[in-house]
């Protein structure tokens, strides 16, 4: 989720010009199945986000505040969660706890009697997150973000891998002065994100540049100038923009003016960071919304030749980093606590049930060190009390030159118990100069007259834009989608969760929501993401079931269109406001129900709710390019309303099979979804996606009993029943477009 209007500017207007750059690629993805492994306490969510912890205090009123929407939200959309960004309404930043531990107490109560559980962002946990330290190490690997040229083999010493050079040091032969260690590779963090309005996060700060190193004690002495090394900066157009000595005498302790001979990283009288800025002299100079790869920003290491040294690794810090690590307790606590009195007040001291976890929204790479530490603190406080985090394969792509590492490294480090993964394609496909938000021709009215007329197309044209540029399958990387399509980052979230942090449960976020801008004066969109059509929420979410989701999210309830000095049109599920009141989406741009559709599409994912925590997931599939020869089922056939039949690569179904916790049942479950979207419009026209769907068993992956049963896990009805060695195409009826069913495959 776009957690402001800059972030989500900076995501619509960078140019998509990235190809994939390292080879093997595809083949560093695991396999599309695993064995099962039980979760800790399965529990599928479906939440609605929320903007901010409207309804509190002075706001207690407001008909688009939370505590008023609480009913709608559980009965009339059968949400089981919401979640809540770390806004000022709930408390800011700077702000003393106790002017507003009151008013969110008595919201999260609100919350508790109702139900819903609660993904809370507080903004003393939230921005605490979105702190960034980005380590370079010395000797290389760590997944380049290293330096990977320097001046000898890197050597233990101390318990570390380190880079050392020495004068005069037989019986090797004795370096020259010259460049120590320089050219950092994934270097793209200091650039990724360069909008002010992204908050703590964005990376136009100050840095704080740590070369951790030592040298011997007997080289020391208060009064010695003698250079040691010098550390080099170059901006993003690598220019030269900083080059800082370190002497000597800089190895002083700033109390006693003494050293011991140990690493440090920060040195005396020596003032070494950075603006990151974008003006001339800074470090993203040069940077522009073009894209980023050909940034030259580094932090070279020169050595005069003078002094024997060791060098460990670069760190460099924003100032929240830099405070939340900070040698100085008295500084170090001031945001410990921060993390600290918010879990005690809201977890511990008022013990409130909805409080599923604590939230933070899209980190990155250079955040997570600071997630880490942000999560360990809230476990020391309390060992119950979680922190999830959102992550986004397109700012995976965005700051690592290599797209293949996607969530690797977060799941490595952190070891969530939950994790959501951003995933909003609908709309990013660029003709010329206009941004295309395909729809089908005929299939809608223009009820919303800032549509483009561009923005409709043949039935064919859409299809083949949703089926290949959007939903895709697991290898799909459109060109002008370096994040992959739909299914490819469902699926890399998925494979690197089983891999890497097998016992966190993943959630997805499909895109029910529009950001959509008019900044021409035309009055018409230009580009943004459009507000999906009901059929294609429905088909995110079911997709994402059918390949793992141990969740669902979805961004956003409140609306919002343009105030002063804004040209955005946010379109959730209440119509926006102003003006007022804040009433159910009803009509969306298309003039579908959309307010009655996710309630209908929610009532069914809470009916599979008990069966969903009761089972593992095992594979998922596209049929169109994988084939329906998978696991107990042999074939299928996609048959049209005039009772032809889709050919065999255009059989748009997704297929996900899943398998009982407790290995002693033998029911077995599987999904089935119609991806494809055009809705029957009229009704019984045949101009829609309505596709019957019939199915051929395996007999062969069903031994021990002759006889099964099919029943839809929604209805409870049967289905059919068929012999274990029958060859027959089984008829599981009409799906609407975008429809999904689950299904429970049981011995007569």
């Amino acid at each position: 989720m776009k957690n402001t209007l800059y972030k989500i500017k900076a995501l619509i207007i960078i140019p998509v010009l990235y190809f994939i750059i390292m080879t093997g690629f595809i083949d560093t993805l695991k396999p599309p199945s695993h064995s099962p492994v039980q979760s800790v306490n399965k529990d599928f969510r479906n939440y609605i986000f929320n903007l901010d912890y409207y309804g509190t205090g002075t706001n207690s009123g407001a008909d688009w505040g939370i505590t008023r929407n609480l009913d709608s939200i559980k009965y009339s959309l059968h949400f089981n969660g919401l979640q809540i960004y770390g806004g000022n309404q709930g408390g800011a930043f700077d702000d003393p706890l106790s002017s507003y531990a009151g008013n969110v107490n008595t919201l999260m109560s609100n919350i508790d009697t109702s139900g819903l559980m609660g993904f809370y962002g507080r903004q003393k946990i939230e921005k605490l997150c979105y702190g960034q330290r980005i380590v370079y190490e010395a000797e290389g690997g760590n997944d380049g973000f290293s330096y990977h040229r320097r001046i000898d083999t890197p050597i233990s010493d101390s318990g570390r891998t380190v880079v050392h050079a020495c004068p005069n040091c037989p019986p090797s032969s004795p370096h020259s002065a010259g460049m120590f260690c320089d050219s950092i590779y994934e270097n793209l963090q200091h650039s990724d994100i360069i909008e002010p309005g992204y908050g703590l996060t964005a990376d136009l700060g100050t840095w704080f540049i740590k070369p951790m190193m030592r040298i011997k004690r007997s080289d020391f002495s208060a009064s010695d100038t003698r250079p040691v090394v010098a550390v080099i900066v170059k901006n993003f157009r690598g220019s030269t923009i900083d080059s800082s000595v370190i002497r000597v005498r800089n190895f002083a302790d700033a109390i006693t003016l003494d050293y011991d001979g140990s690493y440090k990283d920060k040195f005396f009288q020596t003032d070494l960071n950075i603006s990151a800025r974008l003006d001339v002299g800074k470090l993203n100079f040069g940077r522009t919304y073009t894209g980023i790869d050909s940034c030259r920003i580094d932090f070279k290491i020169y050595w005069f030749g003078q002094v024997e040294v060791w060098f460990d690794k670069m760190t460099v810090d924003d100032g929240v980093a830099d405070n939340l690590f900070n040698n100085n307790e008295k500084t170090r606590l001031l945001y410990e606590n921060m993390v600290t009195d918010e879990v005690n007040e809201f977890f511990s001291n008022n013990t409130h049930p909805s409080l599923y976890a604590f939230f933070a929204d899209e980190i990155t790479h250079s955040n997570i060190e600071c997630v880490q530490r942000v999560q360990e603190l809230i476990k020391q406080a309390s060992s119950s009390a979680k922190l999830m985090c959102a992550t986004s394969n397109y700012l995976n792509q965005l700051g690592y030159r290599d797209n293949s590492i996607g969530q690797r490294i977060f799941l490595q480090k952190i070891q969530p118990e939950h994790f959501s993964n951003d995933i909003h394609e609908l709309g990013f496909k660029k003709i010329g100069n206009l941004w295309l938000s395909p729809l089908p021709d005929s299939s809608f009215k223009y009820l919303d007259p800032a549509i483009p007329s561009f923005w409709f197309v043949s039935k064919k044209e859409y299809n083949r834009w949703l089926q290949n540029e959007i939903l895709g399958d697991k290898v799909s990387i459109p060109t002008a989608k370096p994040q992959g399509s739909f299914v490819y980052q469902v699926n890399l979230a998925r494979s690197q969760t089983d891999e890497y942090s097998p016992r966190t449960q993943m959630v997805i976020q499909p895109q029910l929501h529009s950001w959509l801008f008019e900044t021409t004066g035309d009055i018409l969109y230009d580009d943004g993401i459009r507000e999906p059509t009901d059929e294609e929420i429905q088909a995110q979410a079911m997709i994402s079931i059918s390949h793992g989701a141990d969740g669902l999210c979805w961004y956003i309830y409140q609306s919002t269109i343009p105030a002063s000095g804004s040209s955005s049109f946010v379109y959730g599920l209440l119509n926006p406001v102003p003006p007022y009141p804040a009433m159910p989406r009803s009509v969306n741009m298309y003039g579908q129900n959309k307010w009655k559709y996710i309630g209908d599409m929610n009532k069914k994912i809470i009916r599979w709710k008990p069966t969903l925590d009761a089972v593992e997931w095992i594979s998922g599939w596209s049929v169109h390019s994988e084939g329906a020869n998978h696991r107990y089922i042999s074939d299928i056939k996609s048959i049209k309303m005039n009772n032809t039949l889709d050919p065999v690569q255009q059989r748009f179904w997704e297929l996900g099979f899943f398998e009982p916790i407790l290995q002693s049942s033998p029911a077995k479950y599987f999904i089935m979804v119609n991806r494809r979207c055009i809705p029957e419009i009229p009704p019984n026209s045949g101009n829609g996606d309505l596709r019957r769907l019939k199915i051929k068993f395996n007999g062969s992956q069903l031994t021990g009993f002759e006889n099964w049963a099919v029943e839809d896990v929604y209805t409870g009805q049967t289905v059919v029943t068929f012999p274990r060695n029958s060859t027959a195409y089984h008829n599981f009826g009409v799906f609407k477009p975008g429809e999904g069913r689950l299904y429970k495959l049981s011995p007569l």
